[in-house]
Order: C-alpha cells, then structure tokens, then sequence
C-alpha cells in the first residue's frame, strides 16, 4: 500500500474494502452483507470532530454551540495518485472547497428536526489520507438543554446502538483524557454491545493536558481494559503527537493503522461468507433482469443518443408538414386578417357616406355610382351631393389610406412573429408525445434553445428586413384571377367568422349588462350606474354597430357585388396596379371608372368600357374593400413567407440539433468542483436518461448487476488473497475456497 500509513496484517486488503463497499452502496436497497467499519462515539465535549478531521487533513465537519450532527455521516477515505487533486463527494455532490463542504454538511444536518438515522454519504478522494470507512455518529448527551427535545438523549443513544450493535463493526470509542474514563458516554455505550471489548478501540482526546504518568495508566488500560487498546492523541498537532511523549499507542499513524489493521482482520475472517452471500445475489439480479429484459443492455449515452435521433426525425416530418410554403403562407395570411378587417371597418363601415345608401348593400352602391360615372346606361338612385370628383377623390383616398395602413402595421413583425410561433407551436406538440413527455429538461432546453436562436437580435433583424421587402407593395402589386378569385372566398369566410365572433362577444356583454333592456338604460341614463356599466354599454352598442355592418358585407358578398356586367368581362389575365404621384388608385381602376390619370374634367377621353390592359377582376376592387385588402394580404404573406424561410428558418433547421444538444448537456452546479471546473458531461447525460421512469428503472437494475459483479469479483480476489497469505504465514484457509 503507497501512502504514510503501512498496514501489518492483509496490507491489500484495505483498498479492496473500500472499492467492495463503495460499489455495493451502488446496490441501493441491498441489504444482503454488512461490511466492516470503523464506528466513531462519544461525548460532544470529547473531541470526536477532531479526531475525524486530524484523520483526514482538512476541516471538513460543521461547527456549532448547538446539536450540529443529527444524522450518522458515512465517511469513505480513498487513497489516490502522489500529487491528485482533493475532492469531496457529499451525495453526489462535488466539491475541491473544504469549507463548501461544511457547509453543505450543516445543510443536510439542519434539513431534519430531529435526530434521524438517515446517512449522509461523503467521500473523500486525496493522496493523504488512508483507505478507510468512517461512520461519524450524533454525540452523546447527559441532559438536553432547555431549547432541546426531551427524547433527544433517547434518540441519540437508539441512532449509535443500531451502528455500534453489528458484529462485524470495529467502535471507536472517544474520550476526552482529563475526565475520568469511569464517566465516558462512549465507554459505557460500547460496553453495553462489546461487553469483553473484543472489538472496541479507545482514543483518548486532549492527551496534552494530562501528566505522563496518568496518560500511560490510561493507555495500559488498567481500570477499563479494551483487548483491542488505546491511543492517545493531542488533536492540536498536525500528527497528532503528544509533546515530546512517543511510542506505539500515541499519534496519529499508529492508530490510523491500528485500526485499518481491525478492518482488514474483520474482512478477511468474514470474506467468504461474504462472498457466498453476494455470488447467489447476483445470480438472482441476473435471472431478474433477462426475465424483463430480455438481457438487453442499454446506456444513457446510447438512449440520449437515440432520443435525440429521434426528435431530430420527427421535426424534420414535421417541417415539411407545417413549414410548406404553402402552410405558413396560410398561417400568416390568418395572423393578418383582424388588420384587414379593421381597416376596412375604419376606412369604410363607418363611413356616414355609404351608410346613408339605405337599403342598398355597400357594394351595390358603389358599382352603381361606378357605372353612372362611366358612361353605362344604368340609372341608380345617388345622393344628390354625390360628384364624380368627390367619388374619385374619396376612393383614392380610402385605397390609399386602407393599403399604407396594412403595410404600416409592423406587418413584417407580425409575420416573422407567426412563422416563428408555428415553429414553437409544432415543436412544442412533438414534446408532448411519448417518450419525449417523459424529459422536462427536454422541454427546456428546446425553449432556450428556440430563444437563442429565433428570438433576439436575430428575430429583429429578420423583421427590419421583411418590412423592407414589403416596402414596394406601398405603389405596386400583382393578381391573377384565381388569386382574386380566392380573395373572394377568403374575405367571405372571414367576414362571417367575425360575425360570429362579434356577435357571441356582443352576446356575453349583454348579459352582463342584464339584458338589451338594462343596457339601453345604462346609454340613455348613466347617472347611478358604475363605470364598468358604462364602458360595457358603450361596448355593446359598438358592437351592435360592427354587427350591422358585417350583415351587409356578408349580404353583399353573396350577392352581385363581385359579378361585373358581362359587357366589361372580355380582359386579359393579369395586371399590374400603380399610383400617381399624388394618391394611391390603380390606374385600370380610374379607366372603368371615366377618371383619368391627369384630371377628372379629361373624363371625355376615357371610353365606356374602361381602360382594356387591366384584367375586370381588378376593375371589382372598389366593389368590394375586404377583397382588395385580403388579396394584398395574401403578396404580403407570400413574400415574407419566402424572406423569412431562406434567413430565419434555414438557419435555425441548420443549428437548432448541435445548438439543442449544448443546451441539454452543458455542465451544471452539480457537476462542478467548487473551484471553477467541472466533471465530464456524462453525469448531465446520466441525469437526463433517468427522466423516464422506466429507462431509469432499467439503468438501476443495471447498474445494481455491475456493482454486484464488481463487488463479486474484488471479493474472489480478496479471498484468493487471503488464502496465500494465511498459507504463507501456515494459518487455516478460508471454508470453501
């Protein structure tokens, strides 16, 4: 054995008890062997926590006035590589910061009420310190203070018989030297189980304090003998050494080595019964596991893999379902009809002008004025303050205004907002399936990974770009006729989509009001009635307002408005609309009208059937606003579909698997050491198989059939071992071996 302390009897056999017992702590719940360890009582004035840490060469156990340990602390001490670093593993836990340690400790201490017998579990990895097992117990009390439960001392004396009451534990009694031994908590206790003091080791505390002749009556154990001894220690000096006094019982390595000495003799009398019980466990784990397994092994890393393969294949069946040219054309094309409704309810339903056209549907009113303007022999009934100008006029103006205010509505956002939500949308749907339901921190790294990479700086930009391209469409666009012809359709089913939207708002509002009664109180009197009464008032009557007008585009869609006479129907099949330098109308709109480019009084000029280079669907765009609107929506939706799937979309199909990854196994707190640096990955990916219950069954079961074997296997070495020793030294062999 490398290291300062030097084992006398079975010196291999202390590492391979601490590899035996760290890998069956692996086992949890395993229950089937006890393994020998050193189990440390005393009083809480003894100096317990001085010895532990004298023992280990740091300052690792949390101080205190009060009771600071109240659960037992298993302590492994594994002895690595001249010139490796220290670290500290509390449950898992690292840490290179002793003082993180204490206080971590003092956490895990104060997390339980009241004395408890759950462990906690700390190894301890450095060049200097032995290969050793250490179960760190509650100290003694006589009396619990006045701010301590009464059961305290009950609790505490039933957490140190359970430890100290096992056979095969070797106890490490504390006692401070300048008390009398006859008054010792650790003593009497040990006494109580070990009554011959097989098994039982003292170590006198404080030893600087006591004259010589008393410090060697006290070792040579004259009043209380322990066939196992004494050591003396000063905990103050580095080695544990007393003043100038030496020899075989006082300091630090000879009782370091007394007692590895105990626990190696422990294992090797026990090693094969040990080995006996643990072969016939993992014969039973391993008919378990090819009963429900079917002996097929699995890893975290191999199913992390696997369920990473496997989202990236459903986003990418997913992609060309959802993020179709076609499909997200669709999507932003719904985001923008409230805009196109709006706009047409600001710029024409509530226009008085129209409206005083009475029985007649809007659009019928319009064609009408349309048709006397341009020389048709059709004699409507127009309001005498109707001129031929103020029609141009007020048309070029509602186009206009209608078209610039579409564009102007942060409509790249809107769009590149859309396509980026029908990404989330149907990546979010793929995470609520099986197994991907399974991994929370799935979920979160995908969020953070569409974030970083749709969102931000990039999403801005992407937007300002969009907006540019839409820009043009302020003077100029094209349609054919199937994309007049589904404007048509699609204004239609708008138009009664929010009819039924208003009109179950309109409804709810009512009934809050208590009725169209009680609401038309409230608008004619408002004295008496809250101001929530008021606004929901006023709201109903705008609705009934909205409501009205929906009827008559909807009565007017389904009637003539989008028919032209047949006269005006022989045109070719697309066009292209322009403005003036003064206002916005499309110039084949002022021909069928009789308005010409220059002024209304060149009227004379124009022909009776229009202007012949512009298709007669377009000539219908007066006809009917919401038409216009949505077929302009449509360009609009089109190009920013095309600007935002060959920037934003491409680049995130493009990063978002390698970004993801990242994202789900960067190193955590978890993972570090305390001190800026941190473990290998695997434990993230670890953590992230055993998200799913039953891949973390699995790897449980699995591992328990490693630890076993490997416990198994150091076992049948350590037998081995022993047996060449005990014939070395003409002592009986192991039964069995």
């Amino acid at each position: 054995m490398s290291g300062k302390y030097q084992i006398q009897v079975f010196p291999e056999l202390a590492k391979k008890l601490v590899t035996i017992r760290n890998a069956l702590k692996e086992v949890r719940g395993s229950q089937s062997i006890e393994l020998p360890s050193i189990v440390v009582i005393g009083s809480q004035s003894a100096g317990k926590s001085s010895v532990l840490e004298l023992i280990v060469g740091q300052e690792f156990l949390p101080k205190g006035d009060n009771m600071v340990t109240r659960r037992p602390l298993e302590i492994t001490l594994i002895q690595t590589e001249p010139g490796s670093k220290t670290v500290a593993d509390v449950n898992g836990a690292l840490f290179s910061d002793f003082r993180a340690v204490a206080s971590t400790l003092s956490t895990l201490n104060a997390s339980v009420s009241h004395i408890s017998s759950s462990p906690i579990d700390l190894k301890i990895y450095s060049a200097n310190v032995p290969d050793l097992t250490l179960i760190d117990l509650p100290g003694f009390i006589r009396v619990p203070s006045v701010d301590q439960p009464a059961e305290l001392k009950r609790q505490i004396n039933e957490v140190c018989h359970k430890y100290i009451a096992r056979k095969n534990n070797v106890i490490l009694a504390v006692c401070s030297s300048d008390v009398d031994l006859a008054n010792a908590d650790a003593l009497r206790a040990s006494r109580e189980v070990d009554p011959q003091g097989l098994r039982t080791v003292g170590v006198l505390t404080k030893a600087d304090l006591v004259e010589g002749d008393r410090l060697s009556s006290l070792l040579q154990g004259r009043d209380y003998p322990l066939k196992l001894g004494y050591f003396a220690l000063n905990c103050h000096s580095p080695d544990g050494q007393v003043n100038s006094t030496s020899g075989p019982q006082i300091g630090l390595s000879p009782l370091v080595e007394g007692i590895q000495a105990q626990l190696t003799t422990q294992l090797a009398n026990g090693a094969s019964s040990y080995l006996a019980t643990l072969r016939a466990e993992l014969e039973e784990a391993r008919y378990a596991f090819k009963v429900e397994y079917a002996d097929r092994f699995i890893s975290a890393s191999s199913y992390t893999d696997d369920i990473l393969d496997r989202l990236r294949n459903e986003i990418s069946t997913s992609r060309r379902r959802t993020q179709s040219k076609k499909e997200l054309t669709s999507k932003v094309l719904d985001s923008l009809e409230p805009a196109v409704l709006d706009i047409a309810k600001d710029v024409w339903w509530n226009d008085e002008k129209w409206v005083q056209a009475g029985e007649q549907s809007w659009g019928h009113f319009v064609k009408a004025m349309a048709k006397r303007l341009a020389g048709y022999s059709w004699e409507p009934v127009v309001p005498d303050y109707v001129t031929k100008s103020d029609v141009s006029a007020d048309l070029d103006s509602k186009t206009s205004r209608a078209s610039e205010r579409l564009i102007k509505n942060g409509v790249g956002r809107v769009c590149t907002q859309t396509v980026v939500s029908e990404i989330e949308t149907s990546i979010y749907s793929l995470l609520d399936k099986q197994p991907f339901c399974q991994h929370p921190s799935l979920r979160a790294a995908v969020r953070e990974t569409i974030a970083e990479i749709l969102k931000g700086d990039r999403y801005r930009a992407t937007s300002e770009r969009v907006e540019t391209a839409l820009t043009p469409y302020k003077y100029d666009f094209e349609v054919e006729e199937r994309d007049w012809s589904n404007g048509h359709t699609l204004a239609s089913n708008g138009l009664e989509q929010e009819m039924r939207r208003t009109s179950q708002r309109l409804k709810g509002v009512i009934e809050m009001l208590g009725g169209n009664k009680a609401a038309k109180d409230v608008l004619v009197n408002s004295k008496g009635h809250s101001e929530q009464a008021i606004a929901l008032a006023k709201e109903a009557e705008s609705l009934r307002q909205t409501t009205r007008a929906l009827k008559r585009r909807i009565k007017a869609t389904k009637g003539s408005c989008f028919k032209l006479p047949e006269d005006i129907q022989k045109e070719p099949q697309t066009l292209g609309l322009s403005t003036s330098t003064s206002s916005y109308m499309p110039s084949g709109l002022r021909g069928s009208f009789g308005v010409s480019q220059d002024a209304d009084s060149n009227s004379s000029s124009t022909n009776s059937t229009g202007d012949s280079s512009v298709h007669p669907s377009i000539k219908a765009a007066r006809y009917c606003p919401e038409q216009f609107l949505t077929c302009l929506a449509a360009q609009l939706a089109q190009t920013s579909v095309l600007f935002i799937q060959n920037d934003l979309v491409r680049d995130f199909n493009d990063e978002f698997p390698r970004a993801l990854r990242q994202k789900l196994f960067k190193p955590t707190a978890e993972d570090s050491l305390g001190d800026g640096t941190f473990v290998d990955t695997h434990a993230s990916v670890t953590r992230f198989a055993n998200e799913n219950p039953a891949i973390s069954r699995q790897l449980r079961t699995q591992k328990k059939l490693a630890a076993l074997q490997r416990a198994t296997d150091e076992l049948v070495d350590a037998v081995r071992y022993i047996d060449q020793e005990k014939k070395a030294r003409n002592l009986p062999r192991s039964p069995g071996s």
